[in-house]
């Protein structure tokens, strides 16, 4: 009698405990998140994070590095704070990839045929170039030939305001730097 008693007293016990260890799992598994095991909070770009841009040429097996103080040009009027690691590729053109992204440092690679700079001694040649000013993922932005079709070359960190984007979604021709800065200037301020 006395080990029956015992017997069930035990039950109620594990039972008990049992309880306690399931909503202990699920405490611990409601602060775990999928993946790495922790919930986090999202790693944004913020002004410490240093930014590195390579540009990797197949053709021709150039590869050209360059820093956040002078970046390529197509990101030279960007300004990525803020931005989390979804958000940023998310907004890359699709020639460029996000290779690293942590709070620390962010690498962004092109992966293009033909080194621009064998391209730009054809281009001094034929000085025939025509650029647009144009729309990106809703910023303002440089094309080389007809926005969106033409060669994306630059994108600002301008927001495109509303009772400009008719007409910058069909593009706004220039034909210099000086007239190109003018346009950029009267659409952003």
């Amino acid at each position: 009698m006395n080990f029956k008693k015992s017997l069930k007293l035990n039950q109620k016990q594990i039972i008990g405990t049992g309880a306690v260890l399931v909503i202990i799992i699920f405490l611990i598994a409601s602060q775990v998140g999928p993946g790495n095991g922790t919930k986090t909070e999202e790693i944004a770009i913020d002004e410490d994070t240093e930014i590195n841009y390579i540009k990797k040429f197949t053709e021709c097996g150039t590869e050209k590095h360059y820093s956040q103080e002078y970046p390529p040009e197509i990101f030279e009027r960007m300004d990525f704070i803020g931005y989390t690691e979804e958000e940023l590729t998310d907004f890359l053109p699709d020639d460029w990839k996000l290779e690293e992204f942590s709070q620390e440092s962010v690498t962004l690679a092109y992966y293009g045929e033909k080194y621009e700079k064998h391209e730009e001694i054809v281009e001094k040649v034929n000085s025939d170039f025509v650029g647009y000013v144009g729309i990106y993922q809703n910023k303002i932005a440089i094309y080389r030939g007809e926005p969106p079709e033409g060669e994306l070359v630059e994108v600002t960190r301008y927001q495109v305001k509303d009772v400009y984007f008719n007409e910058l979604k069909e593009g706004i021709k220039f034909e210099s730097e000086e007239e190109k800065n003018k346009i950029l200037e009267s659409y952003t301020s």
